[in-house]
Order: C-alpha cells, then structure tokens, then sequence
C-alpha cells in the first residue's frame, strides 16, 4: 500500500492506526490457524497411541536425531558466511553462526520470518553497509529456497510416480516457475532497468532507492558462479540432512519407513510451511507429513508422533536461538546505530 501524505483530513488521520491493528489482527489469525490444525491433527488420529509410541522411542536415536539438527543449521551458517565474504563483510564463523542460529529462532518463533531476517541484517551491518547485509540475506533466502525447490520437483515426480497424483508436482513447479521469474529479473538487464526505473520513483524515506541498492548488491553475485553454485549444493544438502533428521526419529518409535520416504516427504512438507497462514509453519508442517506419509502406508499414530518430535526438536533449537538472542553481544567493530543510521 503506498503511504498517504498527512493531509490533516479525517480519512488521513483515521488510516495511520489501521497498519497495527491489520498487522496484530493477522499474527492473530495466524496463531488461530496453527491452534485449529493442531487440533484437527489430534482429533483424526489416536492421540493415547501416538504419545504410546513416542514414550516408547529409543533414547540413543532421539538423541542422535537432536545432533544431526544442529548440521543444517552450520551448513546454512557456512553459505551464509561465504555470501558476506563476497561483499566484503568480514566476520568470524562462529560469530554468524550465532547471528544465525539467532535468527533462526526469532523465524520460529515469530508468525513471520522477518524478525529473523532483521536480526541478521542487524548483526552483520557495519554503519553504512545495512544494504550489503540485506542484499546477502536476501540472497541467502532465494538460495535456500531454490535448493527446497529442487528437492521438491525432484520428490513431487517419485511421488506423482507412486501414487498418479501430479497435484503435489503442479505445486513444486508453480513455486519454481516464480522464482525462475525473480532471478530472470534480476539478471536480464532490460528487466532490471526497467525495475530500477520503477523503484527509484518511489521516493518516500528513500526507499525505491534503498531497494536498488539491494538489488544491485544481489546482482555482484553474477560474477561469482562458482559461488552460487557451492551455495546452491549447500542449500541441498540442508534438506537432506534435515530429511534425515526426520528418518532418525521415524526409526527411534520403530517406524519401518526408508530414508528414501523421507527424501520424498520431507521437501514438500517443508515446501507446504512457506504457505504464511501459520506461525513457524505449525499445525501445516504436522498435517502434511502425516498425509503424506501415509500414502506410502505409514500408520497415522505414526506418523503424528514423529511429527511431534519433530516439533520437539525444532522446540529445542529455537530455545537455544532465543538464548543466544538474549545473550549475544556485538563485538566493538559493530556499529550498534548501523541500521538507525543508513535506515
């Protein structure tokens, strides 16, 4: 929505407090939809039969499956420190993977996950460079999301194999074809003039400006495909380290499932979560494993405790995120006005 000038007519004056009501009315509505589809988990499925088989899993395994979390989460940490290197932001590993873990549990947490993105432009924006962070997030966002995808196109054809159904594939490829688009536009050069020509027409708080900055900090990464290529291999291996996370506590309650199924299932589970109707994806992410996992004959009580502990293990991490959030400290070569003052 474009701003409206303060004109002092009732109409200008009655709009400025709508912003935080629609916003505390749509975190509020997402919280009811997380609340409903959890309800309607538990209601179709035996809920004494599915804690039966969770108080049953094999300690050593869960314990296995809450280590091998903590792998996508450094591997998405790496991609993202090699990312700030090729804009010139220098920063420690450990110091972005603490950023980063932060990050990840203000997205969990949060009915969006820009709290998290803005956490991570924050920490990683020295005075002056806020639009080279956001640039390196929001390449690290398409990056992540282009590896989802092909994991998903990938797994939506075994399953449309399966089962004859190509609803799930027509799904994955919609979302590729759209982000397909974004990149073109980023990189086809009369698409972007186009765009900039656009952008720099807006020129409230600057901020058409400020979004071709952005942009054009995303567009340095033309000239380094071997990077992008890397990070792209990275985001990959994210989901199938997460697959297997989700494999490993299908194995501790005895589920006799593949990895393979979870290969399968898990992408288009975690692609289902990108819907914004929920808060950290809870309730759909549940929801869609279940069904999922049961076309290829998972029992339901099954399938639901293993994605309540799925749900545990996200529980755990975005607890250690919010700790660190608590805890984490700029260093001194951070500015602490960084985005105040190139915002």
């Amino acid at each position: 929505m474009d701003p409206q000038p303060e004109t002092g007519t009732p109409s200008a004056a009655a709009s400025s407090p709508k912003r935080p009501r629609t916003r505390g009315l749509t975190v509020l509505l997402r919280i009811c939809v997380a609340v409903a589809l959890v309800a309607v988990l538990l209601l179709r499925t035996d809920v004494g039969q599915a804690f039966s088989i969770i108080r049953g899993a094999k300690p050593l395994l869960l314990l296995a499956a809450l280590l091998v979390m903590a792998f996508p989460l450094a591997i998405g940490a790496f991609r993202w420190w090699l990312l700030l290197r090729a804009l010139g932001l220098e920063y420690p590993y450990h110091f972005i993977l603490r950023v980063h873990v932060s990050g990840y549990a203000l997205s969990t947490i949060l009915p969006t996950s820009m709290g998290g993105d803005l956490l991570r432009v924050g920490y990683a924006s020295r005075r002056g460079t806020v639009e080279r962070a956001l640039s390196t997030v929001l390449t690290d966002r398409i990056l992540g999301v282009a590896g989802l995808l092909v994991m998903s196109d990938v797994a939506s054809i075994l399953l449309w194999l399966h089962t004859g159904s190509p609803g799930l594939l027509a799904l994955a490829g919609i979302a590729t074809v759209f982000v397909v688009l974004v990149l073109l536009a980023l990189v086809v050069k009369p698409v972007y003039d186009r765009f900039t020509g656009l952008a720099v027409r807006v020129r409230f708080l600057r901020l058409g400006e400020r979004a071709v900055r952005v942009t054009d900090g995303v567009r340095q990464y033309r000239e380094r495909p071997r990077l992008m290529v890397l990070s792209l291999c990275l985001s990959v291996l994210v989901w199938l380290v997460h697959s297997t996370v989700w494999f490993l506590l299908g194995v501790s309650v005895a589920s006799t499932a593949p990895l393979v199924r979870y290969l399968v299932c898990v992408p288009i589970v975690a692609l289902s979560t990108m819907l914004p109707i929920s808060v950290g994806g809870i309730g759909v992410r549940e929801n869609s494993f279940v069904i999922l996992m049961g076309r290829f004959g998972t029992p339901e009580s099954t399938a639901v405790a293993v994605a309540l502990l799925f749900l545990a293990v996200l529980a755990f991490y975005a607890l250690v995120g919010a700790l660190l959030v608590i805890t984490l400290r700029r260093d001194q070569s951070i500015s602490t006005s960084g985005i105040k003052t190139s915002l």
